[in-house]
């Protein structure tokens, strides 16, 4: 099971991602999340990914999009307390340099 809890009072907000992302929902939630914080005009977010069990190749694709998306939207994306499992991904796929990586949520930003 996968789920999003979206942290709006948070400045930026921060989406708390769970379970496995993978394809399917998990992936288009994630990317429907992301554009709808950009319609609000809020480009810089927090995507807590502590709590990822597993991550699939459409997975990786679907943060790949989030950054570019909050990119062009003049923000940020960045990746909080990656598992080691999504740090190896990142890092096999030579995504890592792509995100900023956090190990800790920073107050506030």
């Amino acid at each position: 099971m996968f789920e999003i809890v979206l942290e709006r009072e948070s400045e930026p907000p921060v989406l708390r991602l769970t379970g496995d992302l993978v394809l399917g929902t998990p992936a288009e939630s994630l990317g429907a999340a992301i554009q709808q914080l950009v319609a609000e005009g809020r480009a810089k977010v927090l995507v807590d990914v502590s709590a990822i069990a597993a991550i699939d190749s459409t997975g990786l694709t679907a943060l790949v999009t989030a950054h570019k998306t909050l990119t062009r939207a003049g923000g940020r994306l960045v990746l909080v307390q990656p598992s080691a499992r999504l740090r190896t991904a990142l890092d096999r796929t030579r995504l890592a340099s792509m995100f900023q990586i956090v190990d800790d949520q920073p107050s506030t930003g």
